[in-house]
């Protein structure tokens, strides 16, 4: 499972404590999932923090090209709405995409197995851990 922190804007950005427990909930349900961490270089230090926290591995790439590399290869992924999230539609990667409100049905997985988990408010920091972590289960099931 590919798990990305970071969003280019600020109404997409989760709290680093909800992408713990995420991870948490999923080490929980399948101990043997490799999970890897991605960011912006930017967020390297939150990203780093959260896979230590959250028992993943951080994967230190080199930019977009590289991201999308690691994207193509993943199982499933879980995002804020960002580049990620097109990047995994585009490979037809079943993604787990967090959305503040009215954004899932214009710019939610597209033609793939995924779902978009989508705020109440016009922040994604609307959804909470639980609510992530259910639909992303739900999806690894």
């Amino acid at each position: 499972m590919l798990v990305n922190v970071s969003a280019g804007r600020g109404h997409h950005a989760w709290p680093d404590d909800r992408f713990v427990a995420v991870i948490r909930a999923v080490r929980a349900a399948a101990s043997n999932a490799e999970i890897i961490v991605v960011s912006s270089p930017g967020d390297r230090g939150r990203a780093a923090h959260i896979a230590a926290e959250g028992g993943a591995r951080l994967v230190a790439d080199n930019g977009i090209r590289d991201a999308m590399t690691i994207v193509a290869h993943a199982d499933v992924v879980f995002t804020p709405d960002t580049s990620i999230s097109h990047v995994a539609s585009a490979f037809g990667k079943p993604a787990v995409v967090l959305h503040p409100s009215g954004f899932a049905k214009i710019w939610g997985p597209y033609h793939t197995e995924g779902r978009a988990v989508e705020s109440l408010t016009d922040s994604v920091s609307g959804i909470t851990a639980e609510e992530a972590s259910r639909a992303l289960l739900a999806r690894l099931a």
